[in-house]
């Protein structure tokens, strides 16, 4: 059977629509995960075929017929075509995708020097852009508190944060305007500082927790998160005299802290859904 007598003319034949003329072949009696780790596993086989025509044209010196790398090519492809299919993607949309993260990755086309600068990927974006965001908020902090900072929660001033707060949030990216945003809306009247309970910034997620203090009274835990998807969560919650209070035993010397749990960060779950192992379902520890 010819091209031309499946009904379409050698000018139709875009990405998708070789994508879609693929399926006539594709195995569907066998399981999704089958057909995912053969069709994985073609690729690699014919791509290995194009590679061993090469080398004998290269370094075996033999003459080779380039209609022989077309059909590998071709074999390379048609496995493309199923993985993507697999997978929900369309041939053309991974080919804009492609096309537009080398424009972003190459401005100017390729070069060494920008292959070695190169920061598009999504975690390294992220990191760098922490970095950026957190540098001069940082050394702040370490300038103020010149000590160590048990368990790695930092305090910052009430100085500290209206002086960070009254920056251009449009220089920040969108997670971190969202709590500079919800710390504006609830910053009570005589709060003395705010500590970084929780920091999370990983590809796909990003969580933060800020607890308003007023003296050693946590009043106000802010919790923002946004997800692979674009989701913005952003949960206020009203302490009062809850976790964080330091507590005065009169009959004793010595002084105990209630402070929120490490694990679940307060809310009695860990992330499956189940009582938290560490506080038993409380949301807090005592130290």
């Amino acid at each position: 059977m010819k091209f031309n007598d499946m009904g379409y003319t050698r000018m139709e034949m875009s990405l998708n629509t070789y994508q879609h003329l693929t399926a006539r072949t594709d195995d569907t009696t066998k399981s999704l995960e089958w057909r995912k780790s053969s069709y994985g596993l073609g690729i690699a086989g014919e791509a290995g075929e194009v590679a061993d025509l090469i080398k004998k044209e290269i370094y075996h010196e033999h003459e080779i017929d380039p209609q022989d790398v077309k059909k590998e090519l071709g074999d390379v492809l048609w496995y493309a075509a199923r993985v993507a299919a697999l997978y929900g993607f369309t041939l053309e949309e991974i080919a804009t995708a492609n096309v537009e993260k080398l424009m972003r990755r190459y401005q100017k086309g390729f070069s060494s020097a920008a292959s070695k600068k190169r920061v598009d990927t999504k975690e390294e974006k992220e990191i760098v852009t922490d970095l950026a965001d957190n540098a001069y908020e940082f050394s702040k902090r370490i300038e103020e508190l010149k000590v160590n900072v048990p368990n790695k929660q930092i305090r910052m001033s009430k100085a500290v944060v209206e002086e960070a707060l009254a920056q251009d949030d449009s220089q920040y990216p969108k997670y971190i305007q969202l709590m500079r945003q919800a710390t504006r809306d609830n910053l009570p009247e005589g709060f003395t500082g705010i500590e970084v309970e929780r920091s999370v910034r990983k590809p796909g997620y990003y969580e933060q927790v800020n607890v308003i203090y007023c003296n050693e009274t946590p009043v106000t835990r802010i919790t923002v998160r946004v997800l692979e998807d674009g989701a913005e969560h952003v949960e206020v919650v009203q302490l009062g005299l809850n976790p964080g209070i330091a507590i005065v035993d009169e009959m004793s010397a010595w002084k105990t802290e209630i402070r929120s749990c490490p694990v679940c960060i307060g809310t009695g779950n860990d992330h499956m859904g189940h009582t938290c192992s560490m506080c038993s379902g409380t949301g807090h520890v005592t130290v």
